[in-house]
């Protein structure tokens, strides 16, 4: 009993934390690479804000293609004209040897990690994975033709006495 009441605990307290972040404009991100290692890993969960100003060494998620990528800022390019000042940033992940290629403009950050969930990605990402649809209906197939054998047996066993 107390590991149900644990488990809905958990639960629930991740179905607010989904609905609060929505409200106050957090986003939530499950890492899927581990470009940012040790910093954090595959399976990760990040919370992330939105920021007016990035700086040197912020940690940041951006989208490109419709691919979320989170990185560190280690470099930040200021142009000037008279009518406006263009920001550019670049970005690297702590695993990875280079710099990012491509250059990062304010529309396309989504915004700074602030806090890291170790671990509990894992359970998003198998959720969200087509072998978990696949898996659970074979376990419901599964268990039809179990349950119904043992309906089966119980009724033949009952007709034989």
């Amino acid at each position: 009993m107390k590991k149900q009441i644990v488990l809905f605990t958990l639960l629930l307290s991740f179905l607010l934390l989904f609905t609060a972040s929505y409200v106050v404009g957090i986003r939530i991100f499950v890492v899927t690479s581990n470009s940012m290692q040790p910093t954090f890993s595959y399976g990760d969960v990040l919370l992330a804000v939105s920021q007016e100003h990035y700086f040197l060494e912020d940690i940041i998620s951006y989208k490109i293609d419709d691919v979320v990528i989170t990185h560190r800022l280690n470099a930040i390019y200021t142009t000037t004209s008279e009518e406006s000042t263009f920001i550019q940033y670049q970005t690297q992940g702590d695993a990875n040897n280079a710099s990012d290629k491509v250059f990062i403009t304010q529309e396309m950050i989504l915004g700074k990690v602030f806090f890291i969930f170790p671990v509990i990605g894992y359970c998003i990402l198998i959720i969200q994975s087509k072998y978990f649809a696949i898996s659970l209906v074979v376990l419901a197939i599964t268990s039809f033709i179990y349950t119904t054998f043992q309906k089966l047996q119980t009724f033949r066993k009952s007709y034989e006495s």
